[in-house]
């Protein structure tokens, strides 16, 4: 009896033992967890540079690589864009995209105030809906969704600045897409997604027990860069260009004319300029001659005269003035007309100093303004001439006469003129 017992003893644990050798074999080592599937759709706002003025922000849709069956037919979309109202302000301009092409309600909504804490902020609600229209091809397809207009002020305040465009919520419908669909479901955003943001949802009780959310779209915000732009109110800008020498060469300085890229005034129409350049005789001399620049090459007459500092006495500052006239009145008209110059004015023929122990050093060449009439501009009519003024001095504020011309009765004064000096770099040989 106990050899019986012993003997079943043994083939049930041997029958135990292949059992679980045989589970071990069909099962193998537990599967991974599946990777999330990530957003369906991304919802973003462009990035762009701009000036003052109009600028318009795209607001786009971009699906990701093979998710566009993820989304049941979109039937109504809702995004809320969130601003700074120091910098941009909404002008209320809004066209629709590509994207919703052939979609017949489209509107958009002011926000004034986002929220009680921040009165900087403000938004403009995108709201657009097929209106059950299920006729011809109306899905929601990549790109544009809607352009937006802001404004940026015309003030140098806000030049160079860049701020922030993206998106907010007041409640829990805003940026959602709400599809086709009989399961009563509303596309948002969740932070699970790399390139979504908290600012882009907003919960509530009262929408967890009417609304079945499911987290598929990612928001992306855009930034607005403000370029660096003068004074638009500038009638021009001249510059005297840096350059790079060696001792003891020959070179050509440039002097040069622009205008502001945005402007708030019409178009000045020049005859003549009379300027004051002023350089360091201890690293260059003036050795002429002077050549018209390719903005200025049917203007009639062009001349410089070198001379010494007035009141400088042993110091090394010397000038150049540069004349020159459109048209003396010889009964030939300038062809082209040149009135508007741009780019080169004159180059300036030096000669640097050959002692090796200037290589390495700099010295400044600008402008200088001795008397009420020196760095003035004159109109194609004679009767209006441009000063530069402390406001405008664009880097050369010795371009600034201390005393202004007295008015006069048959003359306009505009003290309106940006200057910005140069550098000649002495390098070595």
């Amino acid at each position: 009896m106990d050899r019986n017992v012993k003997r079943w003893n043994s083939w049930a644990a041997i029958a135990a033992l292949i059992m679980v050798v045989a589970a071990t074999g069909c099962s193998g080592p537990t599967p991974p967890e599946p990777e999330p599937l990530g957003p369906a759709a991304i919802i973003s706002l462009d990035s762009v540079t701009t000036g003052p003025g109009t600028v318009h922000v795209p607001l786009r849709l971009t699906y990701t690589a093979g998710a566009e069956d993820r989304l049941d037919t979109p039937t109504c979309l809702r995004f809320l864009v969130s601003y700074d109202a120091t910098v941009l302000n909404f002008s209320g301009d809004t066209d629709p995209g590509e994207a919703i092409a052939g979609w017949p309600s489209f509107d958009v909504e002011a926000i004034q105030q986002f929220t009680d804490s921040d009165s900087t902020v403000r938004g403009v609600r995108v709201i657009a809906d097929r209106n059950g229209q299920n006729g011809g091809d109306h899905r929601l397809r990549d790109g544009i969704i809607a352009t937006l207009a802001f404004q940026v002020p015309y003030h140098l305040d806000f030049a160079g600045v860049t701020t922030v465009v993206g998106f907010g919520a007041q409640d829990c419908t805003d940026n959602t897409i709400s599809p086709e669909s009989d399961r009563g479901i509303t596309y948002m955003a969740d932070t699970a997604y790399g390139r979504a943001s908290h600012d882009a949802i907003a919960w509530s009780a009262v929408c967890e027990r009417h609304l079945v959310f499911e987290p598929v779209l990612g928001f992306a915000n855009g930034v607005v860069q403000i370029e660096d732009f003068d004074d638009p109110y500038l009638a021009a800008i001249v510059s005297v260009e840096s350059i790079s020498v060696s001792s003891g060469s020959w070179f050509d300085v440039p002097v040069t004319i622009r205008y502001p890229k945005y402007p708030l005034r019409a178009p000045v129409r020049l005859g003549g300029f009379d300027l004051l350049v002023v350089y360091d005789s201890t690293a260059m001399q003036f050795a002429g001659p002077i050549e018209k620049g390719l903005a200025i090459t049917s203007w009639e007459y062009i001349n410089a005269r070198n001379g010494p500092m007035p009141d400088c006495g042993s110091c090394p500052l010397k000038t150049v003035r540069v004349v020159s006239i459109r048209d003396t009145n010889n009964g030939i008209v300038p062809n082209p007309p040149q009135d508007h110059p741009e780019g080169m004015l004159a180059t300036l023929r030096f000669q640097s100093a050959s002692d090796p122990a200037l290589a390495g050093t700099s010295y400044d060449i600008g402008f200088m303004s001795l008397t009420c009439e020196d760095n003035v501009l004159e109109d194609i009519s004679g009767n209006t001439h441009f000063f530069a003024d402390q406001d405008y001095a664009k880097g050369d504020p010795r371009a600034v006469t201390a005393t202004r011309c007295p008015p006069r009765l048959d003359q306009s004064f505009e003290w309106s003129l940006g200057f910005c000096r140069g550098r000649v770099y002495i390098v070595a040989p």
